[in-house]
């Protein structure tokens, strides 16, 4: 059934049990009457009910557990789909971990690396200095020492020259 007939079919019905069904309220002996009198319409609701419920089913239950249905199929999707995703992003952060890890473990071999080879350039510097500095230092203690012996025999030989003046002097004639 399409939908406007449908809705039209249901109206019917309904308005029909309604004028079927429906009657005054009357109270019975004075008194309110609390059960209705089901022998004359009991028929009239039971075929009204074989009558509505094809109708509803079709216009109403099917459409709405059809919807319903839909919606479960549609969020069950949307889950799974999200579960895909987070395991996806999880994986992919444990793997960006893992690089990250491995750059900076990298990175530390990489530092430890270059510092020990400047301690042995530094070290090989200072070796190479102090073996330089020893050798201008043993220059400078040689040319001292040359120098040291030459003020020497200088000194020796104007001691002599000065003790033989001397000598003349206070004799009163050359030696």
């Amino acid at each position: 059934m399409d939908g406007i007939r449908g809705r039209t079919l249901l109206a019917a019905g309904a308005g029909l049990g309604l004028v079927l069904v429906g009657g005054p309220a009357r109270a019975a002996g004075g008194g309110l009457e609390l059960m209705p009198d089901f022998t004359r319409t009991l028929p009239i609701l039971v075929l009204l009910f074989f009558v509505l419920v094809p109708v509803l089913k079709g216009l109403l239950f099917e459409p709405l557990l059809t919807a319903l249905h839909t919606r479960e199929e549609k969020i069950d999707g949307a889950r799974r789909h999200a579960e895909r995703i987070t395991r996806e992003a999880e994986t992919a952060l444990a793997t960006y971990e893992e690089q990250i890890r491995a750059a900076r473990e990298e990175g530390e071999r990489q530092r430890k690396s270059l510092v020990e080879e400047a301690r042995r350039d530094h070290a090989a510097a200072v070796a190479t200095e102090r073996g330089s500095a020893e050798q201008t230092i043993e220059r400078a203690r040689g040319e001292i020492r040359t120098a040291l012996d030459q003020a020497r025999d200088q000194l020796r030989s104007e001691a002599q020259e000065l003790a033989r003046d001397a000598a003349s002097r206070i004799l009163g004639r050359a030696l």
